[in-house]
């Protein structure tokens, strides 16, 4: 008894404790005691063999934290993420030669908390995997595989073919090799490019290529600077330069793009002709040429390069007679060219709650337009979506006949191609002259937008407000207009907030038009409900079938709690996405 204690394994204690639940008789067993040992790299509690004077055994303590941190006596310092990972052992042997037996070894143990780690060496990686890259027209796959091998390795990336693209997936960033893009401003215009990449070089940067912007419309230089660096951990550092070339400058990300990029070359989305490797596809007539050598007269009809339908690549609008479209919880109400081609058109996207009656559609070549009417307030008014071609023109006097073949009160919305200094248009055209004669003519409205609404990817045309409101509504109905910068297409959508609340659909007939108390309407049918009822002749079944209705509908009613229907602040939100 007075011997020092001997030490054995965590394993063999589990199993002397097991044996002991085992034992029927009432032998005194050995009692252990945990002790904490501080080791050179880690801190581990051992168990110990304690003197079998002492009866009441010491309560063991679990504990999930893994931290390893030094904690009190009653926390363990298992570090892993398998509690019991540490317990197994090579050779399983006889508890008794326990004493015997290697104590627990340090070094095994930080090798095994070092592989519970995801950030060890041969874990995967996390990390999001680059944008895929996709080829098209691959002749010699075998050829164009062992390239790829000599550039980047051959453990670096993966293949996926599918009918006609051919998708790389490289495994890291660093392979993809994307350039990582900033923008420097406040340099003067006229300093030489090679000198801004020498000076960025010089920071411990590695630059690619530097470029300088130049005003889309007048073609003068400004004092702004795209520059693309390698991949790099230290490229996000560049961002605290404030100093080059004893200039003080402001270096930013350049500005993410709302719209969908098409290639001006090949008319695929997703990328620019300046990364483009596809040979030129014709924008008009859909072949195998630039669109500049094209020669198509406007009287022929329009291929599309990407679908083969007969509208130019870059059209925005495809319905026809035959397209099929549909948004849950919407109703589409067309108006298509009258040619029935995939161009020009106009539509009206209505929530289905809402109540309408359609409207005839009006399809002429200078004008599409598509109506509805509607209740504001219990007042009658026409919404009408319309779109004027450019090329087409249209006089006053049509414009009245177009306003006359609506109801008192009417709101048209679109993209009219009238301009007008008047609603805040930066010039002046035939069609917006004729369509002023014509508002001032009949009494009528113009909302416009405050800012433009046509975003013209040439730099010899000028952002405008296309999309504007032509109305005729009572005074008391409030109304704002404002733009939208939500992603589309060279137009930006507007929104006309109307201060009414339409009428809605009649809804279909329900027994529960609230929130439903169901204990209270248990209550009330054990209360009503009889099940001693004379049942002799089918008119006594009609008669206990009427009387059950009766009791259910009651009792629904008188627990349904009706919500606070308030629409005095409701609003009519009118979007309007401009098509051509």
């Amino acid at each position: 008894s007075g011997a020092q204690p001997s030490v054995i394994t965590v394993a063999d204690y589990l199993r002397l404790r097991y044996r002991k639940t085992q034992k029927k008789s009432h032998q005194e067993t050995p009692v252990y005691r945990v002790y904490p040992v501080t080791c050179s790299t880690i801190q581990q509690k051992w168990l110990t063999k304690t003197s079998k004077h002492q009866k009441k055994p010491i309560k063991r303590h679990l504990s999930a934290k893994s931290d390893g941190q030094e904690t009190s006596k009653k926390k363990p310092m298992f570090v892993t993420t398998n509690r019991f990972a540490l317990l197994t052992t090579d050779n399983q042997s006889d508890p008794t030669t326990s004493s015997s037996q290697t104590p627990f070894n340090a070094a095994n143990y930080v090798d095994a908390q070092s592989k519970t780690n995801l950030n060890y060496e041969g874990a995967p990686s996390r990390s999001n995997l680059p944008p895929p890259i996709i080829v098209r027209g691959v002749l010699d796959f075998i050829g164009f595989r062992d390239e790829l091998v000599r550039l980047i390795g051959s453990d670096n990336f993966f293949f996926k073919s599918s009918t006609n693209d051919l998708k790389i997936q490289t495994t890291t960033p660093e392979y993809y090799r994307k350039p990582y893009r900033i923008v420097i401003r406040n340099l003067h215009p006229s300093t030489p490019t090679v000198d801004i990449g020498i000076a960025i070089e010089g920071e411990g940067y590695t630059v690619r290529q530097v470029s300088n912007i130049i005003h889309k419309t007048t073609k003068v230089k400004l004092p702004i600077f795209f520059v693309d660096l390698d991949p790099a951990e230290i490229n996000k550092e560049i961002f605290n330069l404030i100093s080059l070339l004893h200039t003080r400058v402001k270096i930013e990300e350049p500005h993410k793009r709302k719209d969908i990029v098409q290639c001006l070359n090949c008319q695929e989305y997703g990328h620019s002709r300046k990364y483009c490797a596809y040979p030129p596809r014709c924008v008009r007539c859909g072949e195998h040429h630039p669109s500049t050598s094209c020669v198509k007269t406007r009287d022929t009809p329009a291929t599309c390069a990407l679908c083969k339908g007969d509208h130019p690549a870059n059209s925005e609008t495809h319905f026809t007679s035959n397209t099929k479209f549909s948004i849950p919880g919407y109703t589409i109400i067309p108006a298509n060219h009258p040619d029935n081609t995939a161009h020009a058109g106009a539509a009206i996207l209505i929530r289905s709650p809402i109540q309408f009656t359609p409207l005839p559609s009006i399809n002429e070549d200078f004008l599409q337009a598509a109506a509805i009417n509607i209740k504001l307030n219990h007042v009658p008014i026409t919404i009408v979506a319309s779109y004027c071609p450019p090329r087409h023109k249209i006089t006053q006097t049509q414009f009245e006949n177009f306003f006359n073949d609506f109801s008192q009160y009417f709101i048209i919305g679109g993209d009219l191609n009238a301009k007008h200094q008047s609603w805040g248009c930066h010039t002046t055209n035939p069609k917006g002259q004729a369509l002023l004669k014509a508002v001032n003519n009949k009494q009528l409205s113009i909302l416009a937008p405050p800012n433009p609404t046509y975003w013209p990817s040439s730099p010899r045309k000028r952002s405008d407000i296309l999309d504007i409101f032509v109305t005729k509504i009572p005074p008391n109905l409030n109304h704002l207009v404002k733009n939208l910068l939500d992603p589309c297409s060279d137009h930006s959508p507007i929104l006309l907030c109307i201060d009414a609340s339409p009428q809605l659909q009649p809804s279909n007939p329900s027994l529960i038009n609230g929130i439903m108390n169901w204990e209270q309407f248990r209550d009330i049918i054990n209360q009503k409900l009889k099940l001693n009822i004379r049942l002799k002749c089918p008119r006594d079944i009609d008669d206990a079938v009427l009387n059950l209705t009766q009791i259910i509908q009651s009792a629904a009613w008188n627990s349904t709690t009706q919500p606070n229907k308030n629409n005095n602040h409701n609003h009519l939100s009118i979007l309007h996405m401009s098509v051509n």
